[in-house]
């Protein structure tokens, strides 16, 4: 996992060369913009981008995940497992719970441990570290 910028270069070319794909799991997705409160992740394996990771600090200790997209290469659950089970990348930023994105088409979280939360998430309730 390698945190970028919102407005790093290498992110938006990756988002741009994805983005028809992007658009067909998360239609609803906007451009990203840097209100304080958002952090990107570029999900690496050796020098391969795998995928990208973008998260909302919704407060007392909640993550929204507002952006989780793998490449069509990497979609065996293998980036997901890393990323929510053992890269301790939200338990290390203070997260207790992550949230899925809202309006996620073919959502996978219950392949990975996320409870349903209501019509619009998963919830992964994270151990204290």
């Amino acid at each position: 996992m390698l945190e970028v910028g919102l407005d790093d270069a290498y992110l938006r070319h990756v988002l741009s060369v994805h983005a028809e794909d992007v658009r067909r799991f998360f239609p609803d997705h906007v451009d990203l913009v840097d209100d304080g409160h958002r952090s990107a992740y570029l999900v690496e394996h050796g020098d391969e981008t795998v995928g990208v990771v973008v998260v909302r600090d919704v407060g007392e200790g909640v993550a929204q995940v507002e952006l989780d997209y793998a490449t069509l290469r990497y979609r065996d659950f293998t980036p997901g497992e890393f990323v929510y089970r053992r890269s301790g990348l939200f338990r290390d930023r203070g997260f207790h719970q992550v949230l899925s994105p809202p309006g996620m088409l073919h959502p996978y979280y219950d392949r990975l441990g996320f409870r349903r939360d209501g019509d619009h998430y998963y919830a992964l309730d994270l151990d204290p570290a």
